[in-house]
């Protein structure tokens, strides 16, 4: 199956998502749904990535998403899963199934995906 067709393949399971950019609240956040942002950074942790995302909370906070090592080595993943750790990435777009935790922590809110069907990665590499 081509990337296109994978592509709309998951829209059409997904639909397009909350979209993190309009800085929602922390109630928002809490509830569990497929959510679209744009990663700043992904940062190793172990054999799972911790993606930083561009967008923040309404009050500030940075937002995060834990992606664990059997999501990242899924048969399904294998479109998207080299793209954690290229610096050829200009923008990288992530659309993902889950609620994010941690309302205590003053500095951030994070959600943790585990299966590659929760997850979806699009960039664009550096021309």
């Amino acid at each position: 199956m081509s990337t296109t067709a994978q592509r709309g393949q998951r829209e059409t399971l997904c639909g397009a998502g909350v979209s993190l950019a309009s800085e929602l609240p922390i109630i928002e956040l809490l509830r569990p749904a497929w959510y679209v942002g744009t990663i700043a950074c992904a940062r190793a942790c172990a054999m799972h990535r911790v993606l930083v995302l561009r967008e923040k909370c309404r009050d500030g906070r940075e937002l995060m998403v834990w992606v664990s090592s059997v999501a990242i080595e899924a048969t399904e993943s294998v479109h998207w899963r080299d793209l954690l750790d290229s610096p050829r990435i200009v923008s990288a777009s992530v659309r993902f199934r889950g609620r994010f935790m941690g309302h205590n922590n003053a500095g951030r809110l994070t959600t943790d995906v585990h299966y590659p069907d929760h997850i979806w990665i699009d960039a664009k590499p550096k021309a």
